[in-house]
């Protein structure tokens, strides 16, 4: 600031300012696959990857099919329920070896980004004793976080490869400030 090195009232008053940001993003984690599935189509058609609609958070679309004792296979409820025509999960049989992989890189749990505040001020009390005020705040924009969250693996669920957002909670804190003081000697 203009000013801040001078040696009067305006000096003390601009000089000591400090204004410290920290900006984080994450484009989110592997998503767990379901240990009871199998996947039937390429992984690329149907990642949805933190896709948001109202209050959920899509991360696959749930078309989950389970075989019939014929051979055939059926679409669960609520697959059909969301709209799927084919499955693209399998349920396994009972002690059926998994051929899928545990995680796949086009399913990822929802990206996130959130932006932390520092402002202090530095005064000198004596020539060896300084004070400083702080104003912390964390979470400025208040983004929710659910990086920490995985989509639901329960392939009988209607929520399944999606974060409901009504059920569950962030995984970061809501704007947090704070106001700090320090004696530095």
């Amino acid at each position: 600031m203009p000013g801040r090195d001078r040696k009067d009232l305006v000096g003390y008053l601009l000089g000591g300012w400090s204004l410290a940001p920290m900006f984080v993003f994450q484009s989110g984690q592997p998503w767990d696959m379901p240990g009871n599935v199998e996947l039937l189509v390429d992984p690329a058609k149907i990642a949805l990857s933190g896709k948001k609609d109202g209050q959920f958070i899509y991360g696959v679309k749930p078309c989950v099919g389970q075989r019939n004792a014929d051979g055939s296979i059926r679409l669960l409820d609520a697959a059909v329920a969301f709209g799927c025509t084919e499955p693209y999960f399998l349920v396994r049989e009972p002690f059926q070896r998994r051929t899928a992989m545990f995680r796949y890189d086009e399913f990822r749990r929802p990206s996130f980004w959130e932006l932390d505040l520092n402002f202090s001020k530095t005064t000198r009390v004596t020539e060896k004793v300084r004070a400083q005020v702080r104003f912390e705040a964390f979470n400025v924009f208040n983004s929710p976080m659910y990086d920490e969250r995985n989509y639901n693996q329960t392939t009988s669920s209607a929520d399944f490869g999606r974060i409901n957002r009504n059920t569950t909670g962030q995984s970061n804190f809501q704007r947090f400030v704070q106001l700090g003081f320090r004696l530095l000697w």
